[in-house]
């Protein structure tokens, strides 16, 4: 039947006004929503079952997070231990004793660090302080040189080929002198300074007297040893400093160096003190010993060596004679520091 004829047969079952609608509505075969369907492929099966797959996936992930969110609003906070120990501005409380209204609020803006701006640059007082115990301490370590220059100058007005003996004969004993007496103060200075600190704490305990009678019996031991060996072994030893073109002041080398292993266990014992005062910030101790060793070098260079004739074993007999006195002033003093409660041997 064609479209009227349905119309028709249609407006005789129904009411004046659907019958109108269905007179004013074009035939399906002209309707747009007809045609698209009709020039649209259809799906196939899987394809649509894997589109409601999705979408039933994405609801249930959609109700579970809300869920979730849901139950994290209600959820109640933990408890908290009053007993649990805070720290507020450095000290320690307990959680219950915190007042909200009194304690500490922490801001982004303060600084929580050691720079701060206490105060001016530059101290005068330190400054000054510094000064007081820098230039006793040079003076300390320039001694050597300035006792082997007086040396050198006494020895040079008596004999060319005796001062150009001193040099093998020095290097060979002072270097391992000097690198033990280097290693001993050092040592000596940081074990001292440690006790120091430990004695300013509240316990009081300190082994610092002990630390400086064990380095000084240590330097006095170790010394002896160095000597002997040094001493035995002086006779080639001397000889290849010298070379084989120095042949001729090798005799005279082998004689100071000889006379000057004599001095090694002062040495070392004269280093160790020397540390143990310059550890309780005390250089005037030593400067005083080492001014005292520097007079009696210049007068026994000037008395054995222009004076008796002894020559270069004079010169090395006024620096060993130097040492002694050092290590002996220096042990002296640190003796009696100990008997006034300050660090002692």
């Amino acid at each position: 039947p064609s479209a009227l004829e349905r119309s028709r047969t249609r407006s005789t079952t129904s009411s004046p006004r659907e019958a109108s609608h269905e007179l004013d509505r074009p035939p399906r075969e002209l309707r747009p929503e007809a045609n698209a369907n009709a020039s649209s492929p259809m799906r196939p099966p899987s394809v649509r079952a894997t589109s409601s797959a999705r979408r039933r996936t994405r609801r249930a992930a959609v109700d579970s997070t809300a869920g979730l969110l849901a139950s994290m609003d209600e959820r109640d906070p933990p408890p908290v231990d009053p007993n649990l120990e805070l720290e507020l501005d450095g000290v320690v409380v307990l959680n219950g004793s915190v007042d909200p209204d009194t304690a500490p609020i922490a801001r982004d803006d303060e600084k929580d660090d050691d720079d701060d701006d206490d105060g001016p640059f530059f101290s005068g007082e330190l400054f000054a302080r510094l000064v007081r115990f820098t230039l006793p301490t040079m003076a300390i370590w320039l001694s050597g040189p300035i006792l082997s220059m007086v040396d050198t100058a006494v020895v040079g007005r008596a004999s060319t080929l005796e001062l150009a003996a001193m040099t093998p004969g020095g290097v060979y004993v002072d270097y391992p002198s000097y690198l033990l007496s280097s290693a001993l103060a050092v040592a000596t200075t940081t074990l001292v300074a440690q006790e120091r600190m430990k004695r300013r704490r509240a316990d009081g305990d300190s082994d610092a007297s002990t630390t400086v009678s064990d380095a000084v019996a240590l330097a006095a031991l170790l010394g002896l040893v160095v000597a002997v060996v040094l001493a035995v072994a002086a006779a080639p030893a001397v000889a290849k400093f010298a070379g084989p073109r120095s042949a001729a002041v090798v005799p005279a080398a082998l004689t100071y160096a000889t006379i000057r292993c004599l001095g090694v266990p002062f040495a070392l014992v004269a280093s160790v003190a020397q540390a143990s005062f310059l550890a309780c910030k005390s250089p005037a101790q030593p400067l005083l010993a080492v001014g005292a060793s520097g007079v009696v070098n210049l007068i026994a260079d000037v008395v054995l060596v222009c004076g008796l004739g002894w020559g270069i074993g004079g010169a090395a007999a006024a620096t060993v004679a130097s040492q002694a006195v050092v290590a002996a002033a220096l042990v002296y003093l640190l003796l009696k520091q100990g008997r006034e409660g300050g660090v002692g041997a």
